[in-house]
């Protein structure tokens, strides 16, 4: 696993940048205080912003006070997500998209409260992936 992907947060969990996310999290948490969470969004609009760093890292803050997590890895392009764990990159979004299995049966478990959607197998055009009408049925 590249150091870059390290989930600092799982290994240096004292450290000041656990710290900081633990305090995104506090924010997070507080900015939506009388509202159920169940999704967060994290974009930018240039590559090597630190949009799987801060996934990554959320995403273990979160696990770490028992809340079941789901990171649902939609960058069909150039996906990430699965190295930082050492998980296959295979049966995830654009697979679930692309063929007719259970969405369920994709999601690798990462730890008792972690678990990841992959983005799958990579396609020539992804966004006509992300604007379908499977990917927009919230029935699957």
């Amino acid at each position: 696993m590249s150091s870059k992907y390290r989930v600092i947060c799982k290994h240096e969990p004292h450290s000041v940048i656990s710290e900081q996310y633990r305090k995104l999290r506090t924010s997070i948490d507080y900015s939506s205080f009388n509202k159920e969470l169940k999704v967060i969004n994290v974009t930018s609009t240039f590559p090597q912003e630190g949009k799987t760093f801060t996934v990554l890292n959320l995403a273990q803050v979160y696990a770490q006070t028992h809340q079941k997590v789901l990171i649902v890895d939609l960058d069909l392009r150039k996906p990430k997500i699965n190295r930082s764990y050492g998980l296959s990159n295979t049966g995830g979004v654009s697979d679930y998209i692309l063929n007719e299995h259970a969405i369920s049966k994709n999601i690798q478990h990462v730890d008792e409260y972690l678990d990841v959607l992959v983005a799958g197998t990579k396609v020539p055009f992804p966004a006509e992936v992300l604007v379908s009408k499977k990917m927009k049925n919230k029935n699957n």
